[in-house]
């Protein structure tokens, strides 16, 4: 069976013109071509914030890849939100935060990109610069890039000894649509990429490789560039491997119930 991919849904906050297109639950469809390029079966889940229908829907899927978007309600990180802070819709953030927690609990493959990434480290006690340009004097590359999003824009630096190095390289060019960034790095969490000012870039598993989080957005950049697809080839890599786990598990309990 094809390693089944859980894809928390964004939510429409844009002005629309049909009823149903208001805070419609959506999947960047990018994201969903990248993963099935890679032999993944991607499942859109929208939000709830009940805990049963999360572990419920956790039991669906091998692995969880979380999404760009808007901003993450800073209460989340036990910081006040400033006036660089844009727009922010809680019910998503508590359910992802929700559905990360229980695919760390239960083993499962996670991948996040760009707000995904920082939404993994505030999930793992870390928090974030809530503006670049305000609160990081150091800071000079434009991170929130003038290019077309799905152009590269700036290079990043990739720690030659983490698990990121061996999907990527040391020196991907990536693109580049966040103002804000990861600035104190969460529980069981290491660094594995910067951009040339500093910023973090790259984010994964101290130990082991269930967590890689990118702060591009490779989904943009996977049909043209071989780096990004790979970063959703390794990530579907490991939610097979998640998927084999469980069955083994499951196999060896039912055969001490027998």
């Amino acid at each position: 069976m094809k390693p089944r991919i859980l894809i928390p849904a964004d939510i429409n906050m844009e002005a629309a013109h049909y009823i149903n297109f208001k805070r419609a639950d959506f999947v960047p469809r990018p994201v969903v071509d990248a993963i099935q390029r890679a032999g993944g079966l991607p499942m859109a889940i929208p939000y709830t914030l009940d805990e049963d229908d999360v572990a419920n829907y956790m039991t669906m899927g091998d692995g969880v890849v979380f999404l760009g978007g808007f901003d993450i309600t800073p209460s989340l990180y036990n910081e006040t939100k400033n006036s660089h802070t844009g727009l922010t819709v809680y019910n998503r953030d508590a359910f992802e935060l929700m559905m990360f927690k229980a695919a760390l609990k239960m083993n499962k493959a996670i991948f996040g990109m760009c707000r995904g990434m920082q939404l993994i480290n505030i999930g793992l006690g870390g928090d974030l610069y809530q503006d670049i340009d305000t609160q990081i004097s150091t800071a000079y590359i434009q991170h929130a890039q003038a290019l077309a999003g799905d152009l590269p824009a700036h290079d990043v630096q990739v720690k030659a000894d983490s698990h990121l190095a061996a999907v990527v390289g040391q020196h991907p060019y990536v693109n580049s649509r966040h103002h804000q960034a990861v600035r104190t790095l969460g529980q069981g969490l290491k660094i594995s990429a910067k951009a040339p000012d500093g910023i973090i870039e790259a984010i994964e598993s101290s130990q082991g490789n269930q967590i890689v989080a990118v702060q591009w957005h490779p989904e943009n950049l996977a049909a043209q560039q071989k780096e990004d697809q790979a970063l959703f080839d390794d990530f579907v890599k490991r939610a097979q491997h998640s998927q084999l786990a469980a069955k083994v598990k499951d196999a060896t309990k039912s055969s001490k119930t027998a």
